[in-house]
């Protein structure tokens, strides 16, 4: 039986209270030692403590930030660059793959308690969003793409998904529950997105992305993708992404038959005209 390593945790007034006092005295570096800190607490059993992991990892992440540039530089490339470094560093961490990383208020203390710096600088304006638990934690994000995206260590192109589906299409599948719920469904559909990427280009696969996430949303309610075995999953993203792309050409044909018909109509009255 494999150890389970207990996380910090906060309450959600404390995040609050923290959030005001930083926006009046800045949001500054942290070196909080977890054992120095009352308003910390951990699940009561069923675990081990132990707060030099947990601060080990966050000076990493630290180091990943300064490295590129925190605080003082930072562009959508940088972020990007931060973005994708904690996402592996954090889904390589075995420790973290457990019940304890599925809580919100693990996710509002790290990046509250011990990195507020790192997240004014990753996002300004500091909504507290991206400081309370949930989709757009700052960490939390990344740890949830980085368990759905790794394609496994074995695999030739691990971090594939990782770096080629960019920003929007991340947003898209991370924070619609009808995906993130199911990090099976989610997995398949960032495979079925690249596969018709490839095919069909950059330009047309918003309108279809967001259409196949509509079908299966709706099949969704039909059946329960989330208990599906992944060749099922495979098929259903698949059809949906057919389905999609039929329609988005159907229209494309009927916008074209359009303009022919308007064309045509044009070249007759100038005819009359002259």
């Amino acid at each position: 039986m494999s150890r389970v390593y207990l996380l910090p945790r906060i309450r959600k007034f404390r995040v609050d209270a923290e959030i005001d006092r930083m926006k009046m005295e800045g949001f500054k570096p942290c070196f909080r030692h977890l054992h120095e800190d009352p308003g910390m607490f951990c699940a009561s059993s069923g675990g081990t403590f132990d707060p030099e992991r947990v601060e080990s990892l966050v000076e990493r992440i630290r180091g990943l930030a300064r490295d590129l540039g925190c605080p003082d530089s930072g562009n959508r490339e940088i972020f990007s660059s931060f973005d994708r470094n904690v996402t592996i560093l954090l889904a390589e961490a075995p420790w973290l793959n457990t019940g304890e990383a599925l809580r919100d208020d693990t996710w509002a203390y790290l990046t509250t308690m011990m990195l507020p710096d790192v997240v004014a600088w990753r996002f300004s304006g500091c909504t507290a969003d991206r400081f309370h638990g949930g989709v757009r934690n700052m960490l939390q994000r990344l740890w949830t793409r980085g368990v759905v995206l790794d394609r496994g260590e074995d695999a030739e192109r691990r971090w594939e998904l990782l770096d080629r589906l960019g920003e929007d299409p991340m947003v898209q599948i991370f924070e619609r529950s009808g995906l993130s719920n199911s990090p099976g469904l989610a997995r398949q559909f960032a495979e079925g997105y690249l596969s018709w990427l490839d095919n069909v280009g950059k330009s047309s696969m918003e309108n279809i992305m967001r259409d196949a996430m509509k079908i299966l949303l709706l099949r969704n309610r039909i059946i329960d993708l989330a208990i599906q075995e992944d060749s099922v999953l495979h098929q259903e993203v698949w059809h949906a992404f057919r389905t999609a792309w039929e329609g988005h050409r159907r229209d494309e044909l009927d916008d074209m038959k359009v303009e022919e018909s308007r064309r045509g109509f044009l070249d007759t009255l100038m005819f009359w005209k002259n």
